[in-house]
């Protein structure tokens, strides 16, 4: 689902559930999917609960999103609609 190499190294936003942190553009496709798969939150703009900000202390977007990427296709488009598909595929 989320997106391991982001190419903001500021994101301003995050999945608090999965442990990540995501950009503008996949924080919408997460929202999509609904909070019973990624409750997504902002950095800067939401209220975090003192057990999220614990877990997204220890956050490694490399380790969890790396049996992910390595289902991507070679040369695949980050930045096209492919990234919606492939976000909701996995």
């Amino acid at each position: 689902m989320p997106k391991a190499k982001l190419d903001n190294r500021a994101p301003q936003w995050a999945s608090v559930n999965l442990g990540i942190f995501i950009c503008m553009q996949c924080s919408g496709i997460h929202r999509s999917l609904g909070v019973h798969i990624s409750k997504v939150r902002s950095t800067t703009l939401d209220t975090w609960l003192p057990e999220q900000v614990s877990f997204m202390q220890y956050t490694d977007n490399v380790k969890s999103n790396k049996p992910r990427e390595a289902k991507l296709p070679p040369n695949f488009d980050r930045n096209g609609c492919g990234i919606e598909k492939f976000i909701c595929a996995n």
